[in-house]
């Protein structure tokens, strides 16, 4: 019966999804870097869980991923990131830009989510909503963001259903890593970019300024991603910098300042653990297969592949065929 509650809100969510087809576009590089992150990097959901529902998780607590892809009355949706922490659901929505009507959004995607979760016992059925959570990655104290939908039942009885938030711009470099949250270092720069490109293209002060942030980043990251954990370190730059370069736009100075600052110590990096890749296998091959390790890797994290095969050092041949076999891989697993 809850159910017939919330049917009357779904029409606007149809006219939500076609209002927003332009929206999508623009901001799609920006949903393509956190779903790489959740995907790729499924830990670093632990401290953003811990910091928005005041959780105490150990950043190695158990993650599942759950599938994404849920089924509605008004078509098939997908969620950012849906995964299980120690046993409990979660869902995490990423959000570029302020929409009138999220909430009703989430509402629609929780449903879908404990409706297909739902359980049978002898009186009924029984459903679970997930813990939810939007992470705004523009602005901070914006208001009506904290908004509730209040749900109506035939009984006469009521509930307000509504979902925690978090603002990336809230935080600075330092509590970002205090606190662990480093996925959301990939989308750090989108708090200047009302002065990018070309606003900061003759302020070479501000622009010094930005890029001294920018290195401060990079020191602590290294930092923090020490004692194996060098995929991190490779996957968020590539990260950063791929949101760095649309940001950026047509400012070369920038986006050039940015990248190198980024790069600068991703190949060391990759040349030590491809040197002792070598050694422990004993043969040239082991060497050249580490070559390929980290290519793969770089594109993975959404790194062009010009410059991924420059960093890893391969030839065109070996890049061919490296990519050749992860798609025919990917294919097989498909």
């Amino acid at each position: 019966m809850a159910v017939v509650g919330i049917f009357p809100i779904r029409p606007f969510v149809i006219i939500l999804v076609r209002k927003e087809v332009s929206e999508v576009k623009n901001s799609k590089v920006f949903d393509n870097v956190f779903k790489t992150v959740c995907e790729r990097l499924p830990q670093l959901l632990v401290p953003l869980v811990n910091e928005v529902f005041k959780t105490n998780y150990p950043e190695d607590a158990k993650i599942v991923q759950l599938r994404n892809e849920h089924h509605t009355v008004s078509g098939n949706i997908i969620t950012d990131a849906y995964v299980t922490i120690e046993g409990d659901s979660y869902h995490i929505e990423c959000q570029s830009s302020d929409m009138k009507i999220m909430i009703v959004r989430m509402l629609e995607y929780d449903l879908a989510i404990a409706l297909e979760s739902k359980s049978e016992s002898n009186d009924g059925y029984r459903i679970e909503f997930p813990k939810s959570c939007v992470v705004y990655l523009r602005g901070k104290d914006i208001p009506n963001r904290d908004k509730k939908v209040k749900v109506h039942f035939p009984d006469g009885s009521e509930y307000d259903y509504s979902v925690e938030y978090i603002e990336v711009e809230g935080y600075n470099i330092r509590e970002i890593f205090e606190k662990r949250l480093l996925m959301f270092l990939p989308f750090y720069i989108l708090r200047y970019e009302k002065n990018l490109p070309t606003g900061w293209k003759k302020d070479e002060q501000r622009r010094n300024r930005l890029l001294e942030e920018f290195k401060e980043i990079q020191a602590k990251l290294e930092s923090v991603t020490a004692n194996d954990k060098e995929e991190v370190y490779v996957d968020l730059i590539g990260l950063i910098i791929k949101v760095s370069d649309y940001v950026c736009g047509s400012g070369k100075v920038m986006k050039d300042g940015v990248r190198d600052i980024m790069n600068g110590r991703v190949l060391p990096l990759m040349s030590d653990k491809l040197k002792e890749k070598g050694r422990a296998e004993g043969r040239a091959e082991g060497i050249l297969d580490g070559k390929v390790e980290v290519f793969l890797n770089m594109l993975k994290s959404g790194m062009n592949r010009q410059e991924a095969q420059s960093l890893a050092d391969i030839s065109d041949e070996h890049a061919e065929i490296a990519i050749k076999q992860f798609e025919d891989e990917s294919n097989s697993v498909k």
